[in-house]
């Protein structure tokens, strides 16, 4: 094992791992662009055919045309993301559909972007009603951007850094178990160091050898229950997804008495991570 006290480009590698306002801004302008070609009646029809009318008529015209299909698949792809941008500055992103009031019944909710492809309410959703969003949403990240250049002292995501026994090991969980990506590792011949990803959600990973030991919270004292806490906006779809990938889990999800759901797992050296959020988000 390779011994190193400090990594000169590790700063470095972090910074070009984070996400930025710029590229953020990008991507939503890209994604709107997509939408104002999609939509080429300018709305996104109902696929009730009853309601659907000829703008159904044309949509439907429009999918024999490859690179049509193309940009359907490219909108669909990118919408979760999206959600997730607008998500994180509270920005809502679900369609209400209410009964007429002589009929009654429950109100559906449908998330926003799946309408523009796929639209199962009974309304023809005017194109503007996805585009304001995203304008709204380029704007905030606008000011964002503004205001982080005026205070460059402004903090941005944290990681945490876990001193592991064995980083292949400690790889192989994040990636395969988490769904986490590998960002940064080195050096190539011989990695001790690497950054774990998922969304925004960054860990630095490093193994230093037998006199560093790694040395968990709980381990230290049982009221010290997590070593990271990550925030998740629906963790009854991301602990789904860990099930089916075999991950075991320390403490199943669950509503806790500290007004938070989510779950917690163990990593190969016993880090404990919780995944979850406030219950009244």
């Amino acid at each position: 094992m390779k011994l190193t006290g400090s990594l000169p480009t590790a700063s470095s590698a972090f910074s070009d791992c984070l996400m930025t306002f710029e590229s953020d801004i990008a991507f939503l302008e890209k994604f709107r662009g997509f939408i104002e070609r999609f939509l080429i009646v300018g709305t996104a029809p109902t696929m009730d055919p009853l309601w659907g009318g000829s703008g159904l008529i044309r949509m439907q015209e429009a999918m024999q045309n490859p690179e049509f299909r193309a940009l359907r698949r490219d909108i669909n792809q990118m919408k979760g993301r999206a959600a997730l941008v607008l998500e994180g500055l509270d920005i809502g992103s679900t369609f209400h559909q209410y009964p007429p009031p002589a009929v009654g019944g429950p109100i559906e909710k449908f998330p926003l972007f799946d309408l523009i492809t796929d639209n199962r309410s009974h309304h023809t959703i005017d194109g503007t009603v996805f585009t304001d969003k995203l304008d709204e949403a380029i704007g905030l990240l606008r000011n964002k951007a503004a205001q982080n250049e005026a205070q460059p002292a402004a903090l941005g995501p944290a990681s945490p850094f876990f001193i592991v026994s064995d980083l292949n090991r400690s790889l192989e969980f994040y990636e395969q178990n988490l769904g986490f990506e590998c960002r940064h590792k080195e050096p190539d011949d011989d990695a001790f160091f690497a950054i774990v990803g998922h969304g925004s959600a960054q860990i630095m990973l490093k193994a230093i050898g037998p006199e560093a030991p790694p040395l968990p919270n709980p381990v230290r004292h049982e009221w010290a229950a997590w070593d990271v806490f990550i925030y998740c906006a629906d963790p009854d779809a991301l602990v789904a997804d860990f099930l089916t990938r075999g991950t075991v889990l320390r403490v199943p999800l669950a509503d806790r008495e500290d007004g938070l759901r989510g779950f917690e797992t163990t990593d190969p050296d016993g880090y404990v991570l919780f995944f979850g959020r406030p219950t009244s988000v």
